[in-house]
């Protein structure tokens, strides 16, 4: 209580008097961004006023009401924010704390206007260039971003993280890599927000249509995490993929099962990657029959196989490794 009395008096002087600091002392619990928070709504909204060098209050202490908590103090300073800066702060949430400029029209939240006055009043701090995504604008504290997310509907949201996905997948044409795991996740984000009953996510693109597209691009983020042995990243990412993966698509998800296994088998559950090792070659080896052993399904069980072997030598199951060896040769 009494470092918090002092953080008001160090930035508001002896406006506030001792019965109403006391209050936000208790009120904040002792955290400092609390009362920062609370002092800057109150300037914003004429409560703390500044004159000749000094700040005042400008209402009695008993008029005064304290919010409980952090989130709802944000609150309050967006709802002060004029309409086109609250629809800004909104629409731009749904990329993160930081937001590329550029996509601010795909959001439909292009204004200038809008931008500069976030600026000026500290709510946005930029811009920073970013190399990948262009001039780029953060919210002052993650806890600000989150309650404009909040304030959402759900509706919302799935379209505005499929358009953000959309986007991203076009700004990454040349490097999708460097992107894959983000815009995955965008369009994770965009299923699960999506209305139960509602066929597609808005904007023509179908819940079937999102699926495919973030376990494609969790798929490729789990193979650049594996190249930079970042295993427990590449299972995380692999099982992802394997969630979004729809029941008829074998041979991805075969493909995908694999993924896991060379992510989990040599480093974390080794039961676990041999598991799904023998799921993707037991997958593998079906599509192979169903499409009399073309070349493509033979590559494929044969990377499976080499795998389980691999693992069955790793366990000292060697006739197991030979018998399968002996197996898929002949196949």
């Amino acid at each position: 209580d009494t470092s918090a009395a002092e953080l008001v008096h160090a930035l508001v002087g002896d406006a506030v008097p001792s019965e109403l600091v006391a209050r936000i002392a208790e009120r904040s619990s002792g955290n400092p961004l609390f009362v920062e928070e609370l002092l800057r709504t109150w300037v914003a909204t004429g409560l703390l006023v500044r004159a000749n060098g000094r700040w005042f209050l400008a209402r009695a202490v008993d008029e005064v009401a304290l919010p409980s908590t952090v989130q709802a103090i944000y609150a309050a300073q967006l709802d002060d924010l004029p309409a086109g800066c609250r629809r800004l702060v909104r629409r731009a949430s749904v990329a993160g704390r930081q937001f590329p400029v550029a996509v601010l029209e795909q959001l439909d939240a292009a204004d200038e206007p809008s931008l500069d006055a976030l600026a000026r009043r500290g709510v946005v701090r930029g811009p920073v260039a970013d190399a990948v995504l262009g001039d780029s604008f953060a919210f002052r504290h993650a806890l600000l971003r989150d309650v404009g997310y909040a304030s959402l509907s759900r509706a919302e949201r799935a379209r505005l993280h499929g358009r953000m996905a959309r986007w991203l997948e076009w700004i990454a044409r040349d490097r999708p890599q460097d992107l894959a795991d983000v815009i995955g996740r965008h369009y994770a984000v965009a299923l699960a927000s999506v209305p139960a009953l509602a066929p597609e996510l808005g904007d023509g693109l179908t819940r079937g249509e999102a699926r495919a597209r973030a376990g494609r691009w969790f798929e490729l983020a789990g193979d650049v995490a594996l190249s930079a042995a970042a295993f427990q990243s590449a299972g995380a990412l692999f099982s992802r993929a394997l969630e979004h993966t729809p029941s008829d698509a074998v041979r991805d998800h075969a493909r995908r099962l694999l993924g896991l296994a060379r992510a989990i088998a040599f480093t974390s559950d080794m039961a676990a990657g041999l598991e799904a090792a023998e799921e993707a070659l037991t997958l593998y080896r079906a599509l192979a029959q169903d499409d009399g052993g073309s070349l493509q399904s033979r590559e494929d069980v044969s990377r499976a196989a080499f795998l389980v072997g691999t693992i069955y030598v790793q366990q000292l199951r060697f006739a197991g490794a030979m018998a399968l060896a002996s197996d898929v040769l002949a196949e």
